[in-house]
């Protein structure tokens, strides 16, 4: 069963001053991820390093956004009741941490791997896969921005910025993210803009933003680059 991510703590994060949650020590308040960090803290999906710090320009790998974008939408019950012999990776051993993670994605069609069957999952993260892999979990219906003869990921990306998921256009193919920007897509995809002032119980993150909307989105989420 698939968590209700707008839980309590949600309403009671923006409705109580971000400083008074523990932080980590390289992510001042003063740093444009602040809040994208401080929410997947409070979401309990990072814990950070041993040394206080969150590391949010390092790259993160397939291993790692899978089991935080996983953990974010689905219970450890059924993470860890994922048939891992059925629903697996040439390359992804068995027993190990990311094993349930990586069968619950494989099992809800959230990944697919590559042609050879592997996941190759200690290769970073691009900016077009993460947002596949945040659609697909979600549930985001992207087949409105298909069209014909299109590269694989352009409905995902057309989605992403007509909802302010992604706001810079400068992205290419290749481009990898940083655990800042991991931080970034899961808060604006759980919380939109208009969620922020008054938190509801369910999202609202396909509506398309307002002309207005969009430029506060610029503003406010400028750091995701």
């Amino acid at each position: 069963m698939k968590k209700n991510f707008f839980l309590f703590f949600v309403g009671t994060l923006f409705l109580s001053p971000l400083s008074a949650e523990a932080m980590f020590t390289d992510v001042p308040e003063v740093s444009s991820n602040y809040e994208a960090i401080l929410y997947v803290q409070s979401r309990g999906l990072v814990q950070g390093y041993s040394d206080g710090s969150y590391q949010p320009n390092a790259k993160i790998n397939r291993y790692d956004f899978t089991k935080i974008i996983i953990s974010a939408r689905f219970s450890e019950e059924d993470i860890f009741r994922c048939n891992t012999t059925e629903y697996f990776f040439s390359d992804v051993a068995q027993g190990q941490w990311f094993t349930p993670y990586i069968c619950t994605a494989k099992k809800n069609g959230i990944i697919s791997g590559f042609g050879d069957d592997t996941f190759r999952g200690e290769e970073n993260v691009t900016m077009y896969e993460a947002l596949k892999i945040i659609f697909e979990t979600y549930e985001v219906d992207t087949s409105s921005y298909e069209k014909p003869e299109q590269e694989w990921y352009e409905k995902y990306i057309d989605d992403a910025k007509s909802t302010g998921l992604l706001v810079d256009a400068s992205h290419e193919a290749n481009d990898t993210i940083t655990r800042g920007n991991m931080a970034e897509l899961i808060f604006r995809q759980e919380v939109p803009i208009n969620e922020k002032a008054m938190p509801k119980e369910t999202p609202t993150a396909k509506e398309a933003p307002s002309h207005s909307e969009a430029e506060s989105m610029n503003e406010v989420f400028r750091g995701l680059d």
